[in-house]
């Protein structure tokens, strides 16, 4: 992500929560291309953790399917919708971790939406502590992401 050019943009007041033609927010992209500074920027900046986009997507379901914790974890101390559903097949984010093999990412859906808070409490700043892996960038297109979900 262009952190830099995010925190210039929301300073000239640029609408955080803007959507493309596909009803898609800056927000969303981040989560989907593991940008973790972005997504925090977006946040601090007021970004709805709870916009839809014309499938229904919301940013948590994609950081759920791109295997992202920290920013699921981040999305989910900001209250994000844990029963979002995307429209054409009704699966929510705690589905799609769980049908990727994320099951760290699928733990946190277990149960009940008072149950996923209560398992990221405390962690809403764990995206501000370095990560030991180096992470590749990776660019997600619509059809890689929404094939089969």
């Amino acid at each position: 992500g262009r952190t830099e050019v995010i925190k210039a943009l929301l300073e000239k007041g640029t609408d955080v929560n803007e959507k493309d033609d596909c009803g898609r927010t800056a927000l969303m992209f981040a989560a989907i291309n593991l940008h973790r500074d972005t997504v925090r920027t977006l946040l601090e900046g007021g970004a709805d953790v709870n916009v839809t986009a014309n499938d229904g997507a919301t940013a948590l379901m994609l950081a759920a399917c791109a295997g992202d914790i920290d920013i699921v974890r981040a999305l989910l101390a900001r209250s994000a919708d844990v029963q979002g559903k995307f429209i054409t097949t009704g699966k929510t984010a705690g589905m799609l971790a769980a049908e990727r093999g994320f099951d760290e990412i699928a733990q946190l859906f277990k149960g009940t939406e008072d149950r996923a808070k209560l398992l990221v409490g405390g962690y809403s700043q764990k995206m501000n502590q370095p990560r030991l892996e180096i992470m590749e960038e990776t660019t997600y297109n619509r059809d890689t992401i929404f094939a089969g979900t």
